[in-house]
């Protein structure tokens, strides 16, 4: 079951490469990795700017997974300055029912598949 998973992740993954403004896609892939990666191999790097903020705004990462668990993506990504990766902004509710946004990067190459979480803050 878990390599079914995997590979389905994968496969949105590579349609989001083909079509990066495809945000239901994005929006879909998102869902799908916080909700269904338990028991597969799954990478969530969380920079150090992301728990600051985070921290600033009174939460922790339930908070943040809860956003990725039930918000969209409603804008086109934008590139990073530093890397040209595309980042998306995840608009949801953290568990207190607070809006917040989750900036995240899509990781899928050399064999790691997750979420890079870029920055976080309440609206």
């Amino acid at each position: 079951m878990a390599e079914k998973i995997k590979s389905h992740i994968v496969k949105m993954m590579n349609r989001l490469k083909r079509d990066p403004y495809d945000l239901i896609a994005a929006t879909q892939i998102t869902r799908s990795v916080v909700k269904l990666t338990q028991g597969i191999d799954f990478t969530l790097i969380q920079s150090e700017h992301f728990n600051d903020e985070m921290k600033k705004d009174g939460c922790d990462l339930l908070d943040a997974l809860k956003v990725l668990e039930t918000g969209q993506i409603i804008e086109p990504p934008e590139a990073d300055n530093k890397t040209g990766e595309l980042k998306y902004r995840v608009h949801g509710r953290t568990i207190d029912n607070a809006d917040a946004v989750v900036v995240e990067i899509f990781i899928s190459d050399a064999g790691l598949l997750g979420l890079n979480l870029v920055t976080f803050w309440k609206k």
